[in-house]
């Protein structure tokens, strides 16, 4: 797979998601086009294009295909990966805790 496509609807639940597909592609050190009706604050915009019509959705996959390294794709999202979120998780319940 060389690009991952996200083309959600522009939608209040999308505009409320947040956007999982998205990030398992970078995770896997994928750049992504997306449609940009999901939050993309704090993804890096070098791995994520965004396209608001048909026609700019099909350039920005054509461009996106330019070469990447892929584990600098990964390191993107590193903090946003499972285990840091469960990481997270575990630090609040700790600190009501005390």
């Amino acid at each position: 797979l060389s690009v991952g496509l996200t083309p959600y609807a522009d939608s209040t639940f999308n505009r409320r998601s947040f956007p999982l597909k998205t990030l398992e592609y970078l995770a896997a050190g994928i750049p992504v086009v997306t449609s940009g009706a999901v939050p993309l604050a704090g993804l890096d915009p070098r791995f994520v294009r965004t396209a608001a019509t048909p026609d700019a959705f099909a350039v920005a996959t054509v461009e996106a295909l330019a070469p990447v390294d892929r584990e600098e794709v990964r390191r993107s999202v590193a903090s946003l990966d499972w285990s840091r979120r469960a990481e997270e998780l575990l630090e609040i319940i700790e600190c009501r805790r005390s």
